[in-house]
């Protein structure tokens, strides 16, 4: 047999194109799909084509009232949930909120997911991938009304509780 080397470093064996797989590289165009339950204390939902077993990290939070709250997800057929979101055990006030689902560096995913998304999430692209000092991430950005219009007392008793909890 006669090996060869084409352009594309692939060599050819008897007119057939070689290639090495583990050197072949699919990329994942990430994407993040989210909903939140319009309950007194959300759940945010959703689906994302990320390795069953991604960490995500999910934020829910409202200038107005100094509210923020995080919890982790864990992808599992296609799905992850994260919740409940509460304040000081119950519901939260209403009004707009940024609810952010965050795929952190590849250091922060256990290595089975690694070996999808590479060493350094290299191996995913799309909208929702940003590079930064930290590593390659992906992120959804979204904003909700829950609960309805917002109010300016709850907004300030519970700015006062968040405010109070951090000192």
């Amino acid at each position: 047999m006669m090996w060869r080397h084409v352009g594309i470093g692939f060599p050819i064996v008897a007119g057939i194109l070689l290639f090495d797989a583990a050197a072949y590289v699919h990329a994942l165009d990430v994407f993040i799909k989210v909903i939140v339950t319009r309950e007194g204390m959300p759940w945010v939902l959703g689906t994302t084509n990320l390795p069953d077993g991604s960490i995500l990290l999910v934020s829910l939070s409202r200038d107005e009232a100094a509210y923020s709250a995080q919890r982790t997800a864990v992808v599992s057929n296609r799905r992850f949930t994260a919740g409940p979101f509460s304040q000081k055990g119950g519901a939260i006030p209403p009004g707009d909120y940024d609810v952010e689902v965050v795929f952190g560096t590849a250091k922060s995913q256990p290595s089975a997911v690694r070996e999808v998304v590479g060493e350094s999430n290299e191996k995913i692209t799309g909208s929702l991938v940003r590079e930064s000092s930290s590593g390659i991430t992906a992120r959804r950005l979204i904003r909700l009304n829950h609960g309805g219009a917002a109010s300016p007392e709850l907004d300030r008793r519970t700015r006062e509780d968040n405010e109070a909890a951090r000192k």
